[in-house]
């Protein structure tokens, strides 16, 4: 997208135009802007995260001042997606750069430090049914986070019926102690 039609005029002798990307590209962690990158000459679709310095908006764009190179494709929509599960794989995403087991959620924010937490299980056993029947809210929860970030109301509002609608049919039957008192705080949480 040529940077002058969108009302970006710069210094008359230099002649790159700057490179814009979609704003629906990118994920603000706070301190980093990410985008995601595909990984060229790959036999499937694959995603890289990438830090990125962003310049000023313009439009629906943002200039990119250091990060990607021009003919580089980025994720205009999904990029939550692709975050959410690059987390869940213990991959590089853009709350653990470093990739790993997730690290501590709550880092940064006061009491205990991450690396003085006690090593606890990231895993509880919980039924295969209700592995099956959690996946439908959690399609849902990424379709809220998608639709929140692209500013798109409509969209929202439907991901929070269907997160409701998916609830209703989650099974406890196998659930005891800790896991279903933990399930039962986040059910109430998303209705």
């Amino acid at each position: 997208v040529p940077a002058e039609t969108l009302g970006v005029v710069g210094d008359p002798t230099v002649t790159d135009e700057p490179l814009v990307i979609p704003r629906s590209a990118v994920l603000f962690t706070g301190t980093r802007s990410v985008v995601y990158v595909q990984v060229p000459d790959v036999d499937r679709p694959t995603y890289e995260g990438r830090s990125v310095v962003l310049g000023p908006r313009a439009g629906d764009f943002y200039i990119v001042r250091e990060g990607l190179s021009r003919g580089e494709s980025v994720v205009v929509n999904g990029a939550f997606r692709i975050d959410s599960a690059m987390q869940i794989a213990a991959k590089p995403s853009m709350m653990t750069p470093g990739g790993g087991g997730g690290g501590n959620p709550h880092a940064g924010h006061g009491g205990i430090a991450g690396d003085s937490m006690p090593d606890m299980p990231l895993r509880v056993p919980v039924p295969d049914s209700f592995v099956f029947a959690i996946k439908p809210v959690y399609a849902a929860y990424l379709d809220a986070q998608e639709a929140l970030a692209a500013d798109d109301l409509g969209g929202f509002v439907q991901a929070a019926t269907d997160i409701k609608t998916a609830l209703g049919f989650v099974e406890e039957a196998g659930l005891v102690g800790e896991p279903l008192a933990e399930w039962r705080r986040a059910a109430a949480r998303l209705r």
